[in-house]
């Protein structure tokens, strides 16, 4: 694999908030190829019971950002530039990119801190996981 591991940290506080927030986190890939225009990513599902989910979306868009500076023991503006651009333009056409977001979602990730990292090992030797395997890793959490 040769995403770097804050990589796979990132995208499994994607996935683990989702679960936690009432979402289906349906796989990660931490595959890039710039060539095709692939980035890594989380694919992220929201029940269809009506509801508006913006708050869950924007806390689970800042969830990694949050994560890689943690992980990274980083500035969360570091964080941002070095994974989390794409996040922060979601969060924008979602309608807020205010700091109070990345702040629950860091308080979040910490809390979830070893199922996030339970996650992120299982995701990152392979590179991928599906949304089984995803919770497969967070029952395994310590």
């Amino acid at each position: 694999m040769n995403a770097p591991k804050y990589v796979a940290v990132h995208e499994a506080a994607h996935a683990v908030m989702a679960r936690v927030l009432g979402g289906y986190a349906e796989g990660i890939s931490l595959v890039a190829d710039k060539t095709l225009g692939v980035i890594p990513g989380c694919r992220i599902a929201w029940p269809a019971d009506g509801d508006d989910w913006t708050r869950e979306k924007l806390i689970v868009a800042a969830a990694g950002p949050a994560a890689t500076a943690i992980y990274r023991h980083c500035s969360l503006d570091a964080a941002i530039w070095m994974t989390g651009t794409s996040d922060w333009r979601y969060m924008k056409r979602l309608g807020s990119t205010d700091v109070s977001w990345f702040r629950k979602a860091s308080r979040l990730c910490r809390l979830h801190w070893p199922v996030v990292l339970a996650v992120a090992n299982a995701a990152h030797p392979r590179g991928h996981l599906c949304e089984a395997e995803i919770v497969s890793a967070m029952k395994a959490a310590p």
